[in-house]
């Protein structure tokens, strides 16, 4: 959380107690009677009192606190962005997956640290994050791509950005292919012979073999986020199959593709 943020969510923590209500009611005021003096404080007793000329107060730089760079980013988060579920990573025990795909493809990839436990979501950020794309986030070379607008800073997130916050490197990457034979894939992904055709136009999570439903899991919620698993487009499957083949992908570049279409 940010820092003003967090003196937000004080403060407002600290305005909503209720207030102490005294029964102290206070005696008749007598002119004769001198109040007691007032102890000295500690600065009084070891120091002089300054006398003459004002402090200056140190000047305080101001920070551009902004949440939407324009009333046009401002008007997206109300009319929709304000409006998306965030969909959390969640964290992985490896260990109760040895022998599986999952497991593997973890290893081979240097993925550990996605698996790890994740850091809390705070939507708001994530919400104004994609609210201030630009135009020109995708165009290399320009001034700001890769980068959005949160609370008065530029934030980079391009692909190099990405892996680097995850740890992985780009050694021996397999890019994804277009694989024609979607039979192949079916076969492979529900572990049958006769698995092609589809009786439906998807497939079909629950039809998965064991350990690709977790890798499944997985995906949908550390590496392309959704909620809705119930069916598979040609898209996830071909990732999924590609993946539990312990291909490695450049996962910067896919994360990066995944939040600027999801951004625009």
């Amino acid at each position: 959380m940010s820092k003003a943020l967090r003196h937000a969510m004080a403060g407002r923590r600290h305005a909503t107690q209720p207030a102490f209500a005294s029964t102290f009611v206070p005696p008749p005021f007598d002119p004769n009677v001198m109040a007691p003096k007032r102890p000295p404080t500690a600065v009084e007793k070891g120091k002089k009192k300054a006398t003459g000329g004002t402090s200056k107060r140190p000047r305080v730089e101001t920070i551009d606190a902004r949440h939407y760079l324009s009333e046009e980013h401002e008007d997206r988060f109300k009319t929709s962005i304000s409006h998306w579920t965030i969909w959390g990573e969640r964290k992985l025990q490896l260990d109760d997956f040895p022998h599986s795909e999952l497991y593997n493809l973890i290893d081979i990839c240097g993925w550990s640290k996605i698996a790890d436990t994740p850091h809390k979501v705070y939507s708001q950020l994530v919400h104004e994050f994609y609210a201030n794309f630009n135009q020109d986030i995708d165009i290399q070379g320009t001034e700001h791509y890769g980068q959005t607008w949160v609370r008065g800073k530029w934030i980079m997130f391009t692909p190099r950005i990405i892996n680097s916050y995850y740890e992985v490197t780009t050694d021996d990457i397999h890019p994804l292919p277009s694989i024609q034979d979607m039979g192949e894939v079916a076969r492979f992904l529900y572990g049958r012979d006769d698995a092609w055709p589809l009786p439906r136009r998807d497939f079909e999570h629950s039809k998965l073999t064991d350990s690709l439903l977790i890798l499944n899991v997985f995906v949908s919620h550390n590496i392309d986020p959704t909620r809705h698993r119930t069916t598979i487009n040609d898209a996830r499957a071909r990732l999924l199959y590609h993946l539990a083949h312990g291909r490695k992908i450049d996962l910067g570049n896919y994360i990066y593709t995944l939040i600027s279409m999801l951004g625009f």
